[in-house]
């Protein structure tokens, strides 16, 4: 992944995450490294202790993210 998605990402995830890079241990063996994306310093408390209901988004939160989605421009789109 080039630079300039990882940019777009990073705008996409806002200010509650900062993106980290993560070793993973693979089963067979080796190590591989990810961009992963945590709550940012602080922002611990913001996120709801209870489990996400995708029937619940959809029915009240869904269209406020596709807006921001457009908006913003998708971070998975070339250039």
């Amino acid at each position: 992944m080039d630079a300039a998605a990882l940019a777009r990402l990073d705008a996409f995830e806002g200010l509650m995450y900062v993106r980290r890079t993560l070793g993973v241990e693979r089963e067979a063996g080796g190590r591989l490294f990810a961009q992963v994306w945590v709550l940012a310093p602080g922002r611990e408390a913001e996120p709801s202790s209870e489990a996400w209901d995708p029937q619940a988004f959809a029915a009240s939160d869904l269209r406020a993210f596709v807006a921001r989605v457009a908006e913003r421009g998708t971070p998975y789109a070339n250039g």
